[in-house]
């Protein structure tokens, strides 16, 4: 299990597709859990659950339990082989088991040696969830902020001016990739 973790906006999420484009052909299959509400989780097993066992439909397993979903997709990938890949996305409510938006996410995590699992969490508690060294998505430097504005926004012949422009805006975003992209995108 591989912990992605840093600030909201640092560009966890990005990082973590980038991995998947690059490496999807060493998977048999990706699945992407949204883990940023219980709810969210609870439906994209389900959808799980229903690809392994319906072929994506809602039929016959249309009142199935989230426990027995779980369960059965868990139990499913001990009888496979290869390399499967389950990103649980913006998992940030796995501090607090008292705060009413907690998500036991360990109840969630496949355990079956054929299945990587990675998560990205704002939370400094997903480092605790696994013996590999976290990686942690920092701000980025001003020069790569700069160039990430200037690539969004699809800048051409960048003179004096709009590199001040650009660095005074970059920094008021405090150098995370998605408000730069976001700023970049509506120049």
């Amino acid at each position: 299990m591989l912990v992605v973790c840093g600030l909201g906006g640092a560009g966890k999420s990005q990082l973590v597709l980038n991995y998947v484009q690059e490496y999807r052909a060493d998977y048999a299959a990706v699945f992407w859990i949204e883990a940023g509400q219980k709810q969210t989780v609870e439906r994209d097993y389900l959808q799980i659950y229903r690809l392994l066992f319906d072929g994506g439909s809602a039929s016959t397993h249309d009142r199935v339990t989230i426990e027995d979903a779980v369960a059965a997709v868990k139990s499913w990938f001990y009888g496979r082989t290869g390399r499967w890949l389950v990103v649980f996305d913006s998992a940030d409510s796995i501090d607090n088991d008292q705060d009413p938006l907690y998500i036991d996410l360990g109840f969630f995590l496949p355990d079956a040696p054929v299945v990587d699992v990675i998560i990205t969490s704002r939370s400094s508690r997903a480092k605790d969830m696994t013996r590999l060294e976290a990686v942690s998505v920092e701000e980025m430097e001003p020069a790569e902020a700069a160039q990430l504005f200037v690539k969004s926004a699809t800048l051409q012949n960048v003179g004096r001016e709009t590199e001040t422009e650009v660095a005074f805006i970059h920094k008021e975003l405090g150098y995370r990739a998605l408000p730069v992209t976001l700023a970049g995108s509506h120049v």
